[in-house]
């Protein structure tokens, strides 16, 4: 935390942190949420400081690094927790984390968080390897959904060109709620594209935010 900016400089609100952790965990966002976060992109200084100190604050315990003590729970299979996954989706519209507080669906004596850990250290039924993530990633799939990671591909050049050609087609700029894919990207949507530049992920860890990107190619047009 040294090296971090002192809190008492930031000031986060509360409506900041939760729409900033929103986006961390893919949680659904409202229009208050989305003018925070837009006001925090052109603040990237502040934004990279609020995201270092969430990151201080939900660092795992050295713990959870190490084999976890065994618990005894109820075998499981990887089916077992893509349906529940699909359930969930349906439930709630969004995937589950390993940091879900809801009940797993037609798996009682287990939370995603134990999920994942039995897939991580091949416990209760599950192969070595088989966490939550991995095991969300065939209902991500199923559901036409972005996966973890979509978003690696993506360069300014790219996103500029995408937005231009989003443009041409629909007659304006894509925004956050944008419900069309990314030209040239597949299935990846242009919601995926500004949580990752909230988040400073990928490209955006080093480079300009998308709003940066999306004037540069109304310049363009």
């Amino acid at each position: 935390m040294s090296n971090c900016i002192p809190s008492e400089r930031l000031e986060p609100s509360s409506l900041e942190i939760e729409a900033v952790r929103a986006l961390r965990s893919g949680g659904a966002l409202n229009q208050a949420a989305l003018n925070a976060l837009e006001a925090l992109s052109k603040a990237p200084k502040r934004l990279m400081a609020l995201n270092a100190l969430l990151d201080a604050a939900n660092k795992p315990a050295p713990a959870e690094d190490a084999e976890l003590p065994r618990i005894a729970r109820p075998r499981i299979s990887a089916e077992q927790v893509i349906a529940a996954g699909r359930e969930f989706h349906r439930t709630y519209g969004r995937i589950p984390s390993q940091r879900s507080p809801e009940p797993v669906p037609g798996i009682p004596g287990h939370t995603w968080s134990s999920i994942h850990h039995s897939g991580r250290f091949g416990r209760n039924g599950l192969e070595k390897g088989q966490t939550l993530s991995s095991l969300m990633s065939v209902v991500r799939e199923e559901l036409s959904l972005p996966t973890r990671g979509s978003t690696a591909a993506l360069s300014a050049e790219g996103i500029e060109n995408a937005a231009l050609e989003h443009f041409r087609t629909h007659g304006k700029m894509p925004t956050m709620t944008s419900r069309e894919p990314v030209p040239g990207y597949g299935s990846l949507r242009w919601e995926s594209v500004f949580r990752a530049s909230y988040i400073g992920t990928g490209i955006f860890s080093r480079g300009p935010s998308i709003y940066e990107l999306i004037e540069r190619a109304e310049a363009r047009r």
